[in-house]
């Protein structure tokens, strides 16, 4: 009998970890100025409800901090949202996203604390203040717990009773500038359109596009020389070796360089350039992954155009950096088929200033959700041309983050909620740099959307289109933690 019982336990400890299904709970934060003059919010409320979510739309009136801005206003958030999360699994924010002067706001982590050179600094950007909206998902802890005004600082916020990176609520952002209603409406008819659309048209949603750049060469020098011929299209090699296999259905479409003196090594379907990417795009993907150097509205290509010298090493003076894709393309792109994306570049998440691509793309109906980075972002520890490795989960960065990401996706699970658990269970070694990349990495959109949302009826005859601002009842249980480029510049 004790044989039998120790099969059992060995049986069960091999069977694969899988999340809990988070509470079918949203929690919109907001402001008055939002909740009571958008045209569409009430659309969105509805059809969340339809899907069986229990929605409350909060403002200041509810948190708190009137005429405030920045962190003071972000601590009136949190606080509100540790009380009040029992029932709820997910938290959209809508406002001005600025970690200084926003409604809504990001909040500055600072894991290297204060004093610290920022190897930035030259670029009008920092790689030490990283701004971040995980403070609003990781609610079990204090982020400032030696109350010396500096959130997320190594090791000090991290002991008995602070941070620790788990997400009580999984997060997602709608930046809103200029206190502009008519953009945010166009943006969130986008998010309602996607799950209104008829079931047979979401057949595109099964479509990949890999339109992945290389970043370096051997010799080329950004921060510091790289000795390596890098392409980002590795990532998706990797994921179409051994995750796709066990999807059925689901295509890709690879758009890797065939420019210069040292090209791609993969094979491809079509060359990589700016027109090439739109033009394919367009024609209507549910996922993609692309990979650049970037800046908040551009993402560049980089080409080794030609050995001047001899010498095989590709240096600055012999590579040019084509653009790839910008802020103003999401609007060719949008065809009313809107894809989940994940950026393998630095900076595209940027939220102080308004147009970057993620919000544009956004704005534009190119994107539902997207994945991407609030500053300068480095690659995992993944060597991605081993095909037959293991995935390296040592440390965190955008590539091993997407092929999770897109994986669950497809497995079904809910946006924000993956994207949560993945942060949470990748980067494992606590330094600088990987705590960096869990603060910069954020999910913009609904997070409880699904790769598979479409027109569905309204679950029970009496759900109206009302926004429900009531409390949650006091016997509904806590939410539990359900968590178990530049692009591509190495800093550490």
């Amino acid at each position: 009998m004790e044989r039998v019982i120790m099969l059992l336990a060995a049986l069960l400890m091999a069977l694969p970890l899988t999340a809990v299904e988070p509470d079918k709970g949203l929690i919109i934060v907001t402001t008055d100025y939002i909740k009571n003059g958008s045209a569409v919010l009430g659309d969105l409320v509805a059809e969340k409800e339809k899907r069986g979510f229990t929605v409350r739309v909060v403002t200041e009136s509810d948190y708190g901090g009137a005429g405030e801005k920045g962190a003071i206003r972000a601590a009136k958030i949190r606080d509100w949202l540790a009380a009040n999360r029992a029932g709820y699994g997910f938290v959209l924010l809508i406002g001005d996203p600025s970690p200084k002067l926003g409604d809504v706001p990001m909040v500055l982590g600072q894991p290297q604390g204060e004093g610290v050179s920022d190897p930035c600094g030259d670029t009008g950007y920092s790689c030490v203040k990283i701004p971040t909206d995980l403070y609003y998902g990781d609610l079990s802890g204090s982020w400032d717990l030696n109350e010396d005004g500096i959130l997320a600082q190594l090791p000090v916020d991290m002991g008995e009773g602070g941070i620790d990176f788990g997400s009580e609520l999984a997060v997602g952002r709608i930046p809103v500038y200029f206190g502009d209603l008519e953009e945010l409406d166009e943006l969130l008819t986008h998010i309602v359109g996607y799950m209104q659309m008829a079931e047979k048209a979401t057949a595109y949603r099964k479509k990949m596009l890999f339109p992945l750049s290389f970043v370096w060469f051997d010799g080329y020098k950004v921060f510091h020389t790289n000795h390596e011929n890098k392409e980002t299209s590795e990532t998706a090699e990797w994921f179409i070796h051994n995750i796709l296999p066990s999807h059925s259905g689901v295509t890709y479409t690879r758009l890797y360089e065939a420019e210069g003196h040292y090209p791609t090594q993969f094979d491809y379907e079509i060359p990589l350039t700016q027109e090439n990417l739109i033009g394919e795009w367009k024609k209507g993907y549910g996922m993609v992954l692309w990979g650049g150097h970037g800046m908040p509205t551009s993402v560049v290509r980089t080409v080794w155009t030609e050995d001047v010298n001899g010498n095989e090493l590709g240096e600055n003076d012999e590579v040019e950096s084509p653009l790839l894709i910008g802020s103003n393309d999401g609007k060719e792109i949008a065809s009313g088929q809107p894809s989940f994306i994940v950026a393998i570049s630095c900076l595209v998440g940027f939220v102080s200033e308004p147009g970057s691509i993620t919000h544009r793309f956004m704005v534009d109906g190119a994107a539902v959700g997207v994945i991407s980075s609030s500053s300068v972002t480095d690659p995992s520890a993944m060597k991605w041309l081993e095909l037959d490795a293991p995935l390296n989960t040592t440390t965190l960065g955008e590539d091993n983050t997407a092929v999770l990401f897109f994986d669950r996706l497809i497995g079904g699970g809910y946006a924000g909620r993956v994207f949560a658990d993945i942060r949470d269970e990748l980067g494992d070694e606590t330094v600088f740099r990987v705590i960096d990349h869990k603060l910069m990495l954020n999910y913009f959109g609904d997070p409880s959307l699904t790769l598979y949302d479409h027109a569905v009826a309204a679950e029970t005859p009496d759900t109206d289109d009302t926004v429900d601002d009531s409390p949650a009842s006091d016997d509904t249980a806590p939410a539990d933690d359900t968590s178990g480029g530049c692009g591509l510049v190495r800093l550490w």
